[in-house]
């Protein structure tokens, strides 16, 4: 009686111990800063878009692994100068976890 008993708990203990196992998770953010256009000292400077990409490896359960993927996340606008020189940047962080 004792051994019936005891096979399915056993298994019911490692499944669970599988299940919560730490997987390789990859996050991989996409950055783009962007600059209005603006006039510095009688020159004309366009705007422009830079972007760039990087990636991070975590060793973690997917839901750790999620949140410090979207500790990467962000939206950040700043005002420079003043007049005609004034410009904006934006600076946006977008990351996915798979």
């Amino acid at each position: 009686m004792k051994k019936t008993f005891l096979l399915p708990f056993s298994l019911l203990i490692i499944g669970a111990a599988l299940l919560s196992c730490k997987k390789e998770y990859t996050c991989s953010c996409q950055q783009t800063y962007i600059t209005t256009a603006y006039i510095q000292y009688g020159n004309y400077h366009p705007q422009s878009t830079i972007s760039s990409s990087f990636k991070n490896t975590y060793k973690a359960k997917e839901d750790d692994a999620r949140t410090s993927c979207k500790n990467f996340e962000k939206v950040a606008i700043n005002t420079y100068g003043t007049g005609e020189s004034q410009r904006t940047a934006t600076e946006t962080v977008v990351c996915e976890l798979y």
